[in-house]
């Protein structure tokens, strides 16, 4: 089955928040320090998709994938970046990547960044397969574990 991509909405937040919420549930109690997806709210989303946007991914009719961007200047963060358990592995986190890059390049963005925890070891090959490359490691703020800066120049 086909991913079908598409810009989300003011309105879709409560389905950005929800997807985020279940995708990234794995990581509660696993990350040090805690994720802070785990303390965001709806109103939060709606925040951030203010700073830029959200995309949404279905497969048929159900929605299981989401992530979030934000421009700065001419890079676009990308963050948040969710897909539901049932549906990894299929090629959708790869296909968001790659249609906010497109959005990224339309708003005159000339290169994108992500941020991501080093010891999320499948997060930070698959960056590294869609052309990104650590340019930073530093513990996060909060201190535990590491985090890595990766960019991709378009």
């Amino acid at each position: 089955m086909a991913v079908r991509l598409r810009i989300a909405s003011a309105d879709d937040a409560p389905l950005v928040y929800q997807i985020m919420q279940a995708a990234f549930e794995e990581y509660r109690g696993v990350l040090n320090p805690p994720s802070g997806v785990h303390a965001e709210t709806v109103d939060d989303v709606i925040r951030a998709m203010q700073e830029g946007g959200a995309v949404l991914a279905w497969l048929g009719d159900q929605a299981v994938g989401s992530a979030r961007y934000a421009f700065h200047g001419k890079s676009c963060y990308i963050g948040r970046v969710s897909v539901l358990p049932q549906a990894r592995g299929q090629g959708i986190a790869s296909a968001m990547m790659t249609y906010i890059e497109g959005i990224a390049r339309e708003h005159g963005c000339t290169w994108m960044e992500i941020a991501v925890r080093e010891v999320l070891e499948s997060n930070v090959r698959l960056y590294e397969r869609l052309g990104y490359r650590v340019t930073e490691v530093y513990e996060h703020p909060s201190g535990g574990s590491m985090v890595v800066t990766m960019v991709k120049t378009l």
